[in-house]
């Protein structure tokens, strides 16, 4: 029958399609014109033996679809097919059960030349099985796709394909695969199974004019964007030459061109006919993500807007004519793969970005051989495998890899002026020294066979087949793209290299040279091999200067390896002229018979004028004879003479056990770190930060400690600034990071107390003394510093005064002393937290502030106050609230916890100075009786309609966000952490109210014991897999009949991974799938009970045991878990031990962070939010947004029971009678979202 559109009559707006053609398991439809308004509905109806439903749009008018397309009744893949061109309007919404493609091709093929027309008739009997083909038979470029935002509420894949496609706007598919793709007029597309490109390799068609496809002639782009009556919200500027640009971005776009704004897929290919033009784009895939142009592949950020290619599986971008890529103006761009990643292109490849690769990266041209490149800034490379390219000439270079480096000729032009200082301390940047080095001179830094550890430009953990691209672990038929192993060969580290060439150019015809010469530093864990290059039997390393600037040094290392040379002659020259220094060779090896043996070392580092010429050095790690030594100087030519003997350069040798892998660079900071072995002994730990630096060695007993002994007298003037006012209201006290005494501890500030003050600000952490320097508060005039004792611009103050080492010390013993543990960690300081703040923003993007939630003594002094008693000595005090230590025989009474301590908040954040809030009249008790309140009125499941937590979380709103509101609000904070006092560790704090939103609907929202027992770099966890395991009966407790669904969904639906039920819920088998691959997230479904008393009284329930919390002590550590779920725990809420249990469960177990719930939240609410949380973290490297993201699901009714499903914003999930319950069920009320709590690592 012919397709009929009929209103629905029970929805406005709807639209039903029925009738049309069926031929076996298809369904064939023909419209004369097809387009939907806003809020417009096109329901395809389908029966459950339909597997395609095919439209064809006949009318020669473009499709403009501003609506929802829906199939109800079945779940078959849908086709549009329109040549005139289809637009997706601002409001379109695919819900396609199954996989949905548009395209403006002319036929459709099924099997053996059986087509599914666009004009004309069809031979319907014969379009049986899966569409195998489209065939694009116009002689013009095809017809457009334009999509200005598709809302994908349901499906598995998405295909648009035809002459021109445009996408200005976010496309998101966590579960399926995106595919976008242009081609040319006649030609022949195959396909494989439902909805997914096989290749796109054009297959000329025979030439008919005669037929209606071929004589069609779509519109051009002009035509069809810039026409009255097509309506769509994009604005365009029509150029007269077919092309048109995009008014908001800039970008020009020609037939054939693919120019895409926002992807999100499980697998994803961009392929242009033309040129691939990315500006500003966000791809991210949690397999491949490929980048295809026939042309050029064009890649830009801006300063506002970063450009991210991120991949979990492999990433490819291939130009066939060219890559140009720009993309250094922002600093979060990222070119990230958790497998391969590859540039390929015959044309010029131009490399303006910082690459890393979790597997192999390679530069190729289209025969897969070793590709040139090029870079005008500053290209970084790093892969936790092996480097290949070929020829590279630009700016400085680095290269960083676990596995070999394997590269051309190197010519450098000038020096990296535009890379930027970055946390020296952060194993995820560029070292500072290598900023250093590469910023300031033309230099080469090749480093193979490095731990990933070591690597400097943090890359996405390949580890537990992270980037196998398997599409589940439970379909049996993974991807065949599966990327190597390359930890088994990675020690072998080996450099092959040709000629490196960093010199001042002497001919016209070089490129232009910039800078001075630099560096040649190349270091590698096996063999340095310099091979033969353009048929000549020598090598060559240059870094001559001229002009009176000095020449770079060349310095080579095998660790494990030997230098071998494929020629005859290894010649390095670092000649200078003009009144120069020339610069040092020095050979570093195992041992000297670890040098290639009858080969000429031609060795030319004069210096031509009044400077000194370059000595040439060989050291082994290994004792060496004179006869080894003699070998090698029998294979020596050189010239290092100067124009006076003493400066003449010398020849040596010597040895050394310890290598030296970076001879150049300036920061000798690394040695000072390892201060932590200070940190157990009580009386010494305030001086702990300064035990490297000589001049604090005379510091007579340790038990007077001056900076903190006035701390009692708080009325005392701080150097002209007014002590004995009175305790401030939350509104107007900042700290500066070197005026921290002003503001914490009146008395600290002491003139007579300066010098030994300052000599410790001066000797702390070196990795953090650059973080702070932009702050205004670093140099207040008259405040006391020791800029002369250190290259920091901003000092660190002494942990006697730094309020946040103060509670952090504190906060950290309180769990040592809780689990009777000795944890070796640093504990934080300031700037330590600072920087660990700027560290999460540049991870996961989202502007981060630490608070640390505490009661001080009530006083009339300033904020910050401690402990006011001088009877016991400093050193024996506790300093937070001036708690006594355990071993301290006497307790003033005025040192204990009091009912009317007053509430005090800290706040650090990356840029500004910290803020410090007293809250006046938050006492203890009453700040304790409101969360008792809240906890009570929130966890009752019998009150789930009432209001009554709203005025209890309205108040703790009121003392510890409103008096921060203001400056979270200038500094655009996105994600809040919290360090909690005693009483206030089982808040749920994603609850607390301000009147109008819950806390969460704000920022993501976590908790951690301390910053100090949180682990210091943050992990991505999607490239991981989940190990789930649980009990949905037990003996003794209740049943968990969510359970069983939980697991299974999340492992054949979710994630990557394995799960096991009831018998299988061990710690045998625990342990055993550890042991056999690595599990990055563990997930417990399971009862577990954080309880009052000693860790002996907290457990996991397992099948056949109690797994008893200090039983866990590292029991995840190793191999290590990044993530661990427990969803269905309760805490016993107030209890300072049970409290102490739930928030330091992370670090017992040895994870980085725990989502675990307060109070036992329904099977259904537990099932529904658990699987949001992990469809959401499928899309951030932030656990505490993806949790925050399935919170506000629930609250707005996203996640919700109806008609025995659960709805969230993936597939629907089917429910067991026991769960799915009668009508519909809401997850809004806080009782079911606000109990799971983030602890640790966000």
């Amino acid at each position: 029958s012919p397709t009929q559109v009929t209103p629905n009559d029970n929805q406005d707006n709807q639209f039903d399609i029925d009738g049309g053609t069926p031929s076996g398991n298809n369904l064939f439809h023909s419209f004369q014109e097809f387009g939907l308004d806003q809020d417009q509905i096109a329901n395809f109806l389908s029966q459950p033996g339909i597997q395609n439903i095919l439209s064809r749009v006949t009318g020669g008018n473009a499709s403009v679809i501003n609506g929802l397309i829906q199939v109800t009744g079945g779940s078959p893949n849908l086709f549009l097919m329109n040549p005139a061109g289809i637009i997706f309007g601002a409001n379109a919404q695919l819900n396609v059960p199954a996989s949905f493609t548009a395209t403006t091709a002319t036929r459709i093929g099924f099997g053996d030349d059986n087509w599914f027309n666009a004009f004309g008739d069809n031979e319907y009997s014969t379009l049986v099985g899966t569409p195998s083909a489209f065939a694009f038979d116009t002689s013009e470029t095809p017809g457009l796709i334009f999509n200005e935002g598709i809302e994908i509420l349901e499906g598995n894949n998405l295909t648009l394909i035809g002459g021109t496609v445009i996408k200005t706007n976010q496309l998101e598919l966590p579960d399926g695969t995106i595919t976008i793709a242009t081609v040319p007029g006649g030609s022949l597309v195959k396909i494989s199974q439902q909805g997914s490109l096989l290749n796109l390799e054009v297959e000329p068609l025979p030439s008919n004019p005669s037929t209606a496809e071929q004589s069609f002639t779509p519109l051009s782009l002009a035509e069809l964007l810039t026409g009255d009556d097509v309506s769509h919200a994009t604005e365009f500027t029509d150029n007269g030459d077919n092309t048109v640009t995009l008014t908001s971005s800039g970008i020009t776009v020609a037939p054939g061109d693919v120019t895409v704004k926002d992807v999100t897929a499980q697998t994803a290919l961009l392929s242009a006919n033309n040129d691939l033009t990315l500006t500003e784009s966000q791809l991210s895939s949690t397999g491949d993500l490929t980048l295809l142009a026939k042309e050029t592949v064009l890649i830009r950020d801006t300063p506002e807007n970063s450009f991210q290619a991120v991949a979990q599986g492999n990433l490819k971008i291939q130009g066939d004519g060219g890559i140009d890529i720009q993309a250094l103006k922002n600093p979060n761009t990222r070119f990230e793969s958790g497998g391969d990643l590859t540039l390929v292109s015959d044309g010029n490849i131009s490399t303006d970005a910082h690459f890393a690769s979790g597997g192999n990266f390679s530069i190729e041209n289209l025969a897969g051989e070793p590709g040139n490149f090029v870079s005008l800034q500053d290209p970084i490379i790093t892969a936790d495998g092996d480097v290949t390219f070929g020829n590279y000439t630009g700016s400085s270079l680095k290269v960083e890899s676990t596995g070999n480096i394997e590269g051309g000729n190197i010519k450098i032009t000038a020096p990296d002026t535009g890379l930027a200082d970055l946390d020296p301390d952060s194993a995820s940047d560029i070292g500072q020294s290598d900023i250093n080095t590469l910023r300031s001179s033309r230099a080469v830094i090749l480093r193979a066979g490095l731990s990933k550890d070591e690597l400097t430009n943090q890359v996405t953990d390949n580890s537990a087949d992270a980037s196998s691209n398997q599409v589940t672990d439970n379909s049996g038929d993974p991807s065949s793209n599966q990327v190597t192993d390359n930890s088994a060969d990675a020690s072998s580290g080996s450099i092959t290299i040709g000629n490196i060439d960093t010199s001042v150019n002497t001919n016209d015809d070089a490129p232009v040279i910039e800078g001075n010469a630099g560096p040649v530093i190349l270091s590698a864990q096996g063999d340095i091999i310099f091979r033969n290059t353009e048929d000549l039997s020598f090598t060559e390393i240059i870094t001559t200067e001229r002009n009176g600037n000095n020449s770079g040094n060349v310095f080579l290392e095998t660790k494990e390896g030997s230098i071998r040379i494929e020629g005859k002659i290894l010649d390095i020259n670092t000649e200078v002229s003009g009144g120069g220094n020339a610069g040092k060779v020095t050979f570093q090896v195992p041992n000297l018979d670890n040098i290639d043996s009858g080969k000429l070392l031609q060795f030319r580092t004069r210096a031509r004028g009044s400077g000194k010429a370059g000595d040439v050095e060989f050291v082994s790690q290994e004792e060496f004879s004179p006869k080894q030594e003699q070998q090698i100087t029998d294979q020596i030519e050189q010239d290092l003479r100067a124009s006076s003997e003493e400066n003449s350069g010398k020849l040596s040798f010597s040895r050394s056990p310890e290598s030296e892998t970076n001879p150049d660079p300036i920061e000798p900071i690394e040695p000072i770190e390892p201060i932590e072995p200070i940190e157990p002994i009580e009386p010494i730990e305030p001086i702990e930060p300064i035990e490297p630096i000589e001049p604090i060695e005379p510091i007579e007993p340790i038990e007077p400690i001056e900076p903190i002994e006035p701390g009692p007298d708080t009325s005392k003037p701080n150097d002209g600034n007014s002590g004995d006012q009175p305790a401030v209201s939350p509104s107007d006290k900042t700290i500066s990071d070197t005026q921290e005494p002003s503001s914490s501890d009146p008395g600290s500030s002491d003139p007579g107390n300066s010098e030994a003050g300052n000599s410790e600000a001066g000797s702390s952490d070196p990795g953090t003394s650059n973080a702070s320097s932009s702050d205004p508060g670093s140099s207040e005039p008259g405040t006391p510093t020791a800029s002369s004792q250190s290259n920091s611009p901003t000092e660190e103050v002494s942990p006697e005064t730094d309020p946040v080492y103060l509670i952090e010390e504190a906060f950290t013993k309180e769990y040592q002393s809780h689990f009777q543990r000795s944890f070796k960690t640093k504990i934080n300081t300031q700037n330590d937290v600072r920087n660990r703040t700027r560290e999460l923003e540049r991870e996961t993007g989202l502007k981060t502030a630490v608070i640390y939630v505490s009661f001080v003594e009530n006083s009339s002094t300033l904020p910050g106050t401690r402990c006011q008693s001088p009877s016991i000595p400093v050193s024996k005090i506790d300093r937070r609230f001036g708690y006594r230590l355990s071993e301290v025989p006497q307790a003033p009474e005025r040192c204990l916890p009091k009912p009317n301590d007053q509430l005090e908040l800290l706040v650090i954040t990356a840029e500004g100075n910290p803020i410090l809030r007293r809250i006046n009249g938050a006492s203890r008790d009453q700040v304790l009786a409101v969360t008792n309140t809240f906890q009570r009125s929130l966890s009752n499941p019998h009150s789930l309609d009432a209001k009554a937590h709203l005025n209890p979380g309205e108040q703790l709103y009121q003392w510890i966000i409103a008096p921060l509101q203001k400056e979270l609000n200038d500094r655009k904070i996105q994600s809040l952490i919290f360090a909690m006092d005693e009483g206030l560790r089982s808040l749920p704090l994603a609850a607390i109210y301000d009147g109008q939103q819950y806390l969460v609907e704000k920022y993501g929202v976590n908790l951690v014991p301390s910053l100090s027992l949180t682990y210091s770099r943050h992990t991505d966890v999607r490239p991981f897999r989940v190990l789930a395991m649980g009990a949905s009966k037990f003996r003794y407790q209740n049943p968990l009949p969510g359970v069983e669904v939980e697991l299974s969904t999340i492992t054949e639906k979710l994630w990557k991974g394995r799960s096991f039920l009831n018998e299988a819920f061990t710690l045998e088998n625990l342990m055993a799938q550890r042991e056999q691959r690595q599990y990055g997230i563990i997930h417990l479904a399971t009862h577990a009970e954080f309880n009052p008393g000693t860790p002996k009284d907290s457990y996991i329930q397992m099948w056949n045991r109690k797994l008893r919390l200090y039983e866990m002590k590292n029991l995840l550590y190793e191999p290590s878990v990044e993530l661990l779920v427990l969803s269905a725990c309760r805490t016993a809420l107030g209890n300072r031990e049970a409290e102490l249990g739930f928030a330091g469960s992370a670090f017992q177990a040895g994870v980085d962070s725990t989502l675990a719930t307060l109070w036992y939240v329904s099977d259904q609410g537990a099932l529904g939010l658990t699987t949001e949380f992990y469809r959401q973290l499928r899309k951030t490297s932030s656990k505490s947004e993806a949790l925050r993201q399935a919170q506000l699901a629930m609250i707005q009714g996203n996640v919700r029971i109806e008609n025995n499903q659960l709805y969230g914003s993936g597939k629907n999930i089917s429910l067991p009678p026991e769960l799915s319950g009668a009508g519909k069920q809401s997850f809004s009320h806080p009782y079911y979202w606000a109990a799971f709590t983030l602890v640790g690592d966000p």
